[in-house]
């Protein structure tokens, strides 16, 4: 008896995605659901790529174009080909969209046996491409500043077909396009009826662009469109923007829960931050995710406030009743970590998970952010720090016993007696060596940490890495995944290593026996 074919759906659920792709053979159920994972998201993104110019072919078939959900397309990759096509005529762009149109309807023609296609050939086939793509939820568009915008507007019957085609469907929207070619693509009254999440990276391919015009005529509208159904907000440029030019203008957005802002930051006469204060006094009280990060736009010098002035700006005031993710960027700001902890204090009570990025904490600091949340619900934490020493291990465990994931970045790892005078860190292999041993003394018993990741940027030797891997994991009896692989397949310690442990005494953890270490 055929097995119905939610039940065999239900079934792949659990199969890794690669597994699934090979399955179109078992029956008609299988295809069916292999096909749907072969063609789940594509990518039009290189010229040379031949997964591009596969689907190219393959994509004009509408059985196959309707399984298509996530969609990445790069604009130049047949513009710069039109731009040097010289058959390219200038007839206007409006008797050539109705002659595509028409091309559109008619149906798929093979080009099997040809190695590649000309520009007109490939707009073709993307005009037909697009057409059949009705079920796309999430669109990415991305066009390089560097890049000549001829390119970008010889693509634009494709651009303005795929709002017509599968607009009212999208669900995620990327928009990484300079401010120049947003003219021709958007339009302020543009609506997309269920855009949920939708991300905007500002750049500009000329500087004579008025960057602030189009800011607050084109995007703050559109982006104001969608106030009532986005839950999620990304705002990123490398470039010197007025940001508050942006921020100030939009709306409230009731289901907004999380945020991300990378605020490009010269001085406090040229980089504003009420914007940034507005929009999130605006949603403190809906935000739940907010990733917020300060940079120094690329060839620019930044005059960098003091530590007081820094987080004396308005915006570090607001509080958040219920913020539960936080990912703080520490570049291009003033070092000073104890007013970053300080500032920390805000969300002890209610964070979940916490990201701090682009500082490496000394042990002392990183011991003291572990404090701030000794009484919280602290599930995850992602810190670089100098070096892993097995008495941060011991804090960790001791200070966050509800802790499931962390991610460690480090230099290298250190024994609990740190490096002696006959030592050095350029030679790190005696001190992982170490390192092992001391780790094997240790029993974090009531410690819940499933997922860890721990690996040295600094140069090292594989064996002794793979062995400190492993004495950790015999260290930590929750762990499920270290480094990204399960832990069952992580081998055991070397004899030497596991004589050296041997010849110690044990070290048992539980909540609050660290401190005696």
């Amino acid at each position: 008896m055929e097995l119905p074919y939610d039940i065999w759906l239900h079934i792949a659920r659990f199969l890794p995605a690669e597994h699934v792709r090979r399955l179109y053979c078992v029956n008609h159920a299988w295809y069916d659901i292999a096909m749907d994972e072969r063609y789940r998201s594509v990518s039009f993104q290189y010229w040379s790529d031949p997964e591009t110019q596969r689907n190219l072919r393959r994509l004009r078939e509408p059985s196959i174009a309707r399984r298509v959900r996530n969609l990445s397309f790069h604009p130049a990759l047949i513009g710069n080909l039109l731009v040097d096509d010289p058959q390219n005529s200038a007839e206007p762009w409006s008797q050539k969209f109705r002659s595509k149109i028409k091309y559109l309807r008619s149906p798929a023609k093979s080009v099997k046996g040809k190695a590649s296609m000309g520009g007109r050939e490939a707009l073709e086939a993307m005009l037909q491409i697009v057409g059949n793509l009705s079920n796309v939820t999430t669109y990415n568009l991305e066009f390089w500043a560097r890049e000549s915008l001829s390119a970008l507007r010889q693509v634009l019957p494709v651009l303005t077909l795929a709002w017509k085609v599968f607009g009212d469907k999208l669900t995620s929207l990327t928009l990484d396009i300079p401010l120049d070619g947003l003219q021709d693509l958007l339009h302020p009254s543009l609506r997309l009826r269920r855009l949920t999440s939708l991300t905007l990276r500002l750049t500009k391919s000329s500087v004579a662009t008025d960057s602030t015009s189009v800011i607050r005529h084109l995007l703050v509208p559109f982006v104001n469109q969608h106030h009532a159904t986005l839950t999620t907000f990304v705002l990123t440029s490398f470039e010197h923007f007025d940001f508050s030019a942006f921020l100030l203008g939009l709306h409230h957005f009731p289901y907004l829960s999380k945020l991300t802002i990378s605020h490009p930051f010269v001085s406090f006469q040229q980089s504003d931050t009420l914007g940034l204060r507005h929009v999130l006094a605006v949603h403190s009280a809906g935000l739940r995710e907010l990733n917020l990060r300060f940079h120094t736009p690329l060839n620019t010098w930044a005059q960098l406030p003091s530590s007081p002035a820094w987080y004396g700006q308005e915006f570090f005031g607001i509080t958040f009743s219920g913020l539960e993710v936080l990912d703080l960027g520490l570049r291009d700001v003033p070092e000073d970590v104890p007013w970053t902890i300080n500032y920390l204090r805000n969300f002890r009570q209610s964070l979940t998970s916490l990201t701090l990025r682009d500082y490496h904490f000394s042990f002392q600091e990183a011991a003291t952010v572990a404090n701030l949340f000794t009484a919280g619900f602290l599930q995850k934490l992602d810190i670089a720090v100098d070096n892993l020493y097995p008495q941060l291990i011991d804090v960790f465990a001791d200070r966050l016993p509800v802790l499931s994931e962390l991610y460690l970045v480090f230099e290298s790892f250190l024994p609990a007696d740190g490096v002696t005078s006959n030592e050095s860190l350029d030679e790190p292999n005696a001190a992982h060596a170490q390192f092992c041993a001391d780790m094997q003394r240790r029993r974090y018993t009531n410690w819940g940490l499933r997922h860890l990741t721990a690996f040295p940027t600094g140069g090292c030797d594989q064996a002794l890495v793979k062995a400190c891997e492993t004495s950790l994991v015999e260290a930590i009896p929750s762990l499920h995944m270290l480094n990204g692989r399960d832990v069952q397949r992580l081998g055991t310690l070397s004899p030497a290593t596991r004589s050296l442990a041997s010849s110690r005494s044990y070290l048992t953890f539980s909540s609050r026996a660290a401190s005696q270490n």
